[in-house]
């Protein structure tokens, strides 16, 4: 399935100051929407200059430890990484967003279930790309990424039914550290179709 849009002029590249209202992306998918845990635990990481109980009371989450492969609410997931961004990027919530989403790349492709999508050509962006799309599903997100080849080096993400505000930042992050794990230069650009339908353009070199 692939996203419509108006035009071709409707890309550009992402922004990076804007609101992210959480309690309305959580009223956007659907109340079971769940992802593994790994995500809790690398988003928390990141912020080893905070307190961890302090980050989670501030995302209002009473869990206190995350089993990587175990399943929880993804509004959660939403709440602790706005909280984590904020703490990351001093205020600057879709800056923090993004970095999220390039050490998220890394962490699922280091665990075992990543190492088995992509293999040993995971350095390889054609295959880690054309791939990608097929990862994303894996690991528990509302809605779907639908991947459409389009040249050498040239690939589009169709995310259906899934926050746009995320892909513009997270999930442009997560390309980033894609691309950049691969050794190469990511050229990203995003259009946005509605709240839940939108799509980034995929270059690199």
């Amino acid at each position: 399935m692939q996203v419509v849009i108006a035009s071709e002029q409707e890309f550009a590249a992402p922004r990076v100051g804007f609101v992210i209202d959480v309690d309305g992306i959580i009223a956007r998918v659907p109340a079971e929407a769940v992802t593994k845990g790994m995500f809790f635990n690398r988003c928390l990481s990141l912020a080893k200059d905070h307190d961890e109980d302090e980050l989670l009371r501030a995302a209002g989450i009473e869990v206190r430890r995350f089993v990587p492969f175990a399943e929880y609410p993804w509004p959660q997931f939403v709440r602790l990484s706005v909280t984590v961004a904020d703490a990351i990027a001093d205020g600057r919530t879709t800056v923090g967003l993004r970095e999220i989403g390039r050490a998220l790349f890394v962490e699922f492709a280091d665990s075992l279930v990543g190492q088995v999508t992509f293999g040993v050509l995971r350095s390889n962006a054609d295959r880690v790309i054309g791939l990608g799309a097929k990862a994303w599903n894996m690991t528990g997100i509302p809605g779907r990424v639908h991947s459409q080849s389009i040249a050498d080096r040239h690939y589009r993400y169709h995310f259906v039914e899934y926050p746009a505000e995320f892909t513009e930042t997270i999930a442009i992050g997560v390309l980033e550290g894609a691309l950049l794990s691969c050794a190469e230069v990511p050229r990203l650009s995003f259009a946005r179709a509605d709240a839940m339908n939108s799509i980034i353009d995929i270059r690199w070199g």
